[in-house]
Parts: structure tokens; C-alpha cells; sequence
């Protein structure tokens, strides 16, 4: 019996179960539901959200956000982007998360959160997230 390549790539981790471990992490490519999207359709395994706070925080950003990281030789090779949060609401991306699970169930999607050090703020975000459907949390 031969093995496909999606029996060799699925992956579990932390019981969540992948058809492979290719993920999206928190950053650019995550800011929107339709990138996040279009990557579940393309065959990435997971995302993980940009990060979603409560709507009471106010978020600005730094300049030069971006920039790239090279080698000895002054050659391309890495990207570094200290652009951390979404600047969407938190009732958008509950929205988005039952959207995102109801058509791609087979996906694993992780919700990233970042509230003030005040705990019931932590358990109100980490619960509303839960709620909306995510299968795990990024703290």
C-alpha cells in the first residue's frame, strides 16, 4: 500500500489534528479573513490571526515597521515586521472566525490575543474568541 502525500504530511500537535503543518503565523498575511481565506483555499493547514485586542485599546503604530534582515554579504535574507496588532474590531473578527471555521472545518485556525494586565480583560477577549470558534489561543 502506498502512502499519499497528505497521509505523510498530516500532522498532530497539541491534539490538533492538520492535514499537513504548513501554518500561517500572526503577521501580514493573517490581517484579514479573505488572506486567511484564500490561504485555507490554497492548502495551507492553519493560521494563526493577527493578533485581536479589545476594542478599547488604542493601537499606533511605529515607523519603519518593516525591514529586512541580511547576512554578512548584505544579501536578503529574512524579513522582520514589529507590526502587531489588527486593527479590526474585536465584533468583526468574531464574525470572521465563525465564517472562516463554518467553510473550512478541516483547518486548524488559532486566535491570537493581546488585552491590558487586567485579568477579566484576558477572560472576556480569551473567552469571546473561544466562543467564536477558534481551535486554540496564542496568548
Amino acid at each position: 500500500m502506498t502512502k499519499t502525500y497528505a497521509s505523510v504530511l498530516k500532522t498532530t500537535l497539541c491534539g490538533l489534528e492538520t492535514h499537513n503543518p504548513f501554518f500561517l503565523a500572526s503577521a501580514p498575511p493573517t490581517a484579514r479573513p479573505e488572506m486567511i481565506r484564500r490561504a485555507f483555499s490554497l492548502g495551507w493547514g492553519g493560521a494563526v490571526i493577527k493578533t485581536i485586542t479589545p476594542d478599547n485599546i488604542a493601537i499606533q503604530d511605529v515607523p519603519c515597521r518593516f525591514a529586512a534582515v541580511k547576512d554578512t554579504r548584505g544579501q536578503v535574507i529574512g524579513f522582520e515586521n514589529i507590526e502587531l496588532l489588527s486593527k479590526r474590531t474585536l465584533p468583526h473578527w468574531l464574525q470572521d472566525i465563525r465564517s472562516l471555521k463554518q467553510d473550512f472545518p478541516d483547518k486548524v485556525l488559532i486566535g491570537s490575543i493581546m488585552a491590558p494586565v487586567v485579568q477579566e480583560e484576558w477572560q472576556k477577549l480569551a473567552t469571546a474568541v473561544a466562543r467564536a470558534g477558534v481551535d486554540a489561543l496564542e496568548l
